[in-house]
């Protein structure tokens, strides 16, 4: 079913609110109503349009145009590598440790990328019920723009999922790589994350096929096109506070940023080449959405995207949130740095959703009425997302617990 759900009315007022904000702290015009097909967004969200990169004539606005319905030609893939227990070739970082501390089951892992030739680390959990463990489906988790192991250690996400019989597989590595296949240089996350990874982790735990994927920020744009460049690959999607686009004038601001928060120097073009090529605009979600259509993929793809509104609540105070509790300077960034990016975030997800709707590809949208850019808000899309995705991965939607905080639960 497509759906657009949120917990608490907010007004046309307050939402026009919210788009302006966010149009002003980055610094986008608002363009008029242009022609018909643009009518139902307009404003921002034409800023999400491909601009400069859209071909003449193309419609924009909530519509939208999309590339050929092609993949791109690939070798044939190989199966990772991947070792477990005694076989790993390194210890677990500081970070990794703690994780695996804090979650009983969880364990390193690590899986040689012919493609990117080169070892990915990885923690991984088994369903907790031995009677569940053979034959399980699998679901990946990807963290933001640091890769790392906030999945693990700021939500729930392995007692979760491997209570309800699901194996979890969280990859540690790629930070700044938004998870694709660069233009350049050896990174090619899409080919590792959509074939060799899975061919070869599955079979060593005893795998079933069915397997989702999971994204927040940065990866929340990652998880989509994976899903797009590999069609049969995946049966359940969820991208949590991302954008979806990368090459309209807000997409690639928001991909910018990442870029420039890197260890390393590098820009949109180290990875993606010109924003108004082909290569770039093949790994535009927001440019490929009927690539997620059945009849794209040979199969119904559960999708369920979400975003707060970045308005601060309980989650983003010193006294009351969990990622940081007492530490004020770090709530003040909540607020005045995580505010602005889930603004931004929530414009692209309401642009993804209304894109979706439009080319009748059933998903389901959240939009939380506050909540900003930390994983006090990320968590919530855990049980949320559950009614989606548990269809897709063989699981009852009965083996739920409640849902998130503002949702009723």
């Amino acid at each position: 079913m497509t759906s657009s759900l949120s917990s608490l009315p907010v007004r046309p007022w307050q939402r026009a609110g919210i788009v302006a904000v966010c149009a002003t702290l980055l610094g986008i015009a608002t363009a008029p109503r242009a022609t018909a097909q643009s009518s139902q967004d307009g404003g921002v969200f034409s800023a999400l349009s491909s601009g400069s990169s859209q071909p003449a004539g193309s419609p924009s606005g909530s519509s939208g145009s999309d590339e050929p319905l092609v993949t791109r030609d690939r070798p044939a893939p190989q199966a990772a590598a991947v070792r477990l227990g005694d076989e790993v070739l390194r210890q677990p970082t500081e970070d990794e440790a703690r994780a695996i501390e804090l979650n009983p089951g969880v364990e390193y892992a690590e899986a040689f990328s012919p493609a990117m030739n080169m070892e990915v680390n990885m923690l991984i959990a088994r369903p907790q019920d031995p009677a569940l463990r053979e034959n399980a489906p699998t679901i990946y988790l990807l963290n933001g723009l640091i890769g790392g192991t906030g999945w693990f250690e700021f939500t729930d996400a392995a007692a979760f999922y491997t209570s309800r019989g699901i194996n979890v597989v969280m990859v540690t590595s790629g930070a700044f790589s938004y998870y694709t296949n660069w233009i350049q240089g050896n990174d090619q996350w899409d080919t590792f994350l959509g074939a060799e990874l899975p061919l070869g982790i599955e079979p060593r735990l005893g795998a079933n096929g069915k397997r989702a994927i999971m994204g927040v920020p940065m990866s929340a744009t990652s998880v989509l096109s994976l899903v797009q460049n590999n069609p049969g690959t995946y049966d359940g999607v969820a991208s949590i506070s991302g954008c979806a686009s990368t090459t309209s004038p807000l997409g690639k601001l928001a991909a910018d940023r990442v870029f420039d928060s890197a260890h390393i120097p590098l820009t949109f073009e180290d990875v993606w080449g010109d924003p108004t090529g082909d290569y770039a605009r093949y790994y535009d979600p927001m440019l490929n959405l009927n690539k997620l259509s059945p009849a794209f993929q040979g199969k119904d793809v559960a999708i369920f995207i979400s975003s707060t509104s970045g308005l601060a609540g309980d989650e983003s105070l010193a006294t009351t949130n969990d990622v940081a509790p007492g530490d004020v300077d770090e709530a003040i960034n909540f607020v005045t740095v995580g505010g602005p990016i889930d603004f931004a975030a929530n414009v692209c997800t309401h642009v993804l959703h209304q894109r979706l709707n439009a080319r009748g590809i059933d998903h389901d949208a959240r939009f939380y009425p506050q909540g900003t850019h930390n994983w006090n808000s990320f968590k919530w899309a855990l049980p949320d997302s559950w009614p989606t995705l548990a269809p897709a991965l063989g699981r009852p939607v009965e083996w739920l617990i409640p849902q998130s905080p503002l949702w009723g639960g």
